[in-house]
């Protein structure tokens, strides 16, 4: 449906906001916890079969040495509302961390904006544990993303 144009003109900025929330996540993190890093993108050869085409991939965080914690940021609520009315976490980003946690063979944390309420929850996929949690904004100064770097060092100290 289009809009009519208004009385005062004013420029429009338009950030890609799921960088924005990455990064700022990458950034907090890297300033509070040893070895957090951006991970190049890697790729697996198919082992058999036609068209022999790669499959890259890359999460947006490797956090320890080996590593031992791979984190993915979704700028998006991580519910949605299915055809009934009930509520679902989105099926393709946890099916996208436990690719990640297998794949490395650490636990996978999925990190989204609080939207309606705060989610911290965890699952087993194939072996792997894979926390799906929120990040209140809102909160004043950088609380929200002590209270993320938090998870993250439970999630390691866990591994130990």
């Amino acid at each position: 449906m289009e809009q009519p144009t208004g009385e005062v003109f004013a420029p429009a900025f338009l950030f890609p906001m799921e960088q924005v929330f990455e990064r700022a996540i990458a950034n907090h993190l890297a300033s509070r916890l040893p070895d957090v890093r951006v991970q190049p993108e890697r790729s697996l050869a198919p082992v058999e079969g036609e068209p022999r085409h790669m499959l890259t991939y890359r999460p947006d965080l490797l956090v320890g040495e080996r590593p031992s914690l791979v984190l993915d940021t979704k700028y998006a609520d991580p519910e949605r509302k299915t055809r009934s009315g009930t509520r679902s976490f989105r099926n393709d980003d946890l099916y996208q961390v436990a690719f990640y946690a297998n794949e490395y063979g650490c636990p996978g944390l999925l990190v989204y904006p609080r939207s309606e309420r705060d989610v911290h929850v965890t699952f087993e996929a194939a072996g792997a544990r894979c926390v799906i949690a929120t990040v209140d904004l809102s909160l004043p100064g950088l609380a929200g993303l002590e209270a993320v770097s938090g998870q993250v060092a439970e999630l390691l100290q866990a591994q130990e």
